[in-house]
């Protein structure tokens, strides 16, 4: 997070997981988290990666 390069991923990161947290809730947000933060993170590639 200390790079500028970096903040986008992980404040995409977070916002993955705290939307996977509020809607499938503590048991079971950790694998939908992941789909979703793949593909966020695949789907803006070409902004992230400038």
């Amino acid at each position: 997070m200390k790079k500028k390069e970096n903040r986008a991923a992980g404040i995409i990161g977070l916002v993955c997981t705290a939307a996977s947290l509020a809607v499938f809730g503590p048991d079971n947000f950790l694998i939908p988290a992941m789909i979703l933060l793949l593909a966020v993170l695949l789907g803006g590639r070409k902004k992230l990666c400038k």
